[in-house]
């Protein structure tokens, strides 16, 4: 068993070592400070290699960065209108689907087909179905509720029309 380097007040990122807090399976832990307020514990090696460099805060900062980022393109295209980017309302399905239709899609562990729609960061339809064709129309007609008032009310006032 090797003898464990006091890492105590050593700044990594935005963590800073506070005290020892167990060896495990060869492994040693650490409790750190981070800079917004937050304790977390991390593993020495991950600190030293910089794998780890906050107790999650940065991630969730720069997601909502790049997330606004985003926005602010979408809005420039004006495609965001009611917290929705219209241009994803009318996409086309991806290439390897095997519905051919977007928001279906096959479960092989289920051996069923789901329909989904999000709308608005919610989730307005997920469910199973036996049939493909069930599963197209429950589709098709979340799309005709939720949809279809919001591309009408947008039509002539974003860039992307679908085809």
């Amino acid at each position: 068993m090797s003898r464990v380097i006091d890492l105590t007040g050593q700044r990594f990122g935005r963590l800073t070592v506070v005290q020892f807090y167990q060896r495990k399976n060869g492994r040693t832990f650490w409790k750190c400070q981070c800079t917004c307020g937050n304790q977390t514990i991390s593993r020495a090696d991950a600190l030293k290699s910089g794998s780890v460099k906050s107790c999650g805060c940065f991630a969730k900062e720069k997601h909502k960065l790049d997330f606004e980022k985003f926005a602010r393109s979408k809005r420039q295209k004006n495609d965001l209108k009611e917290n929705t980017d219209l241009t994803n309302l009318v996409d086309k399905p991806q290439s390897n689907s095997l519905s051919g239709i977007r928001g279906v899609c096959f479960s092989k562990g289920e051996q069923l087909w789901i329909a989904t729609l999000n709308l608005k960061g919610k989730n307005i339809l997920h469910k199973r179905f036996k049939n493909k064709q069930d599963a197209i129309n429950a589709r098709k007609e979340a799309e005709e509720k939720y949809f279809k008032p919001i591309l009408e009310k947008y039509k002539n006032s974003h860039s992307c029309q679908s085809d």
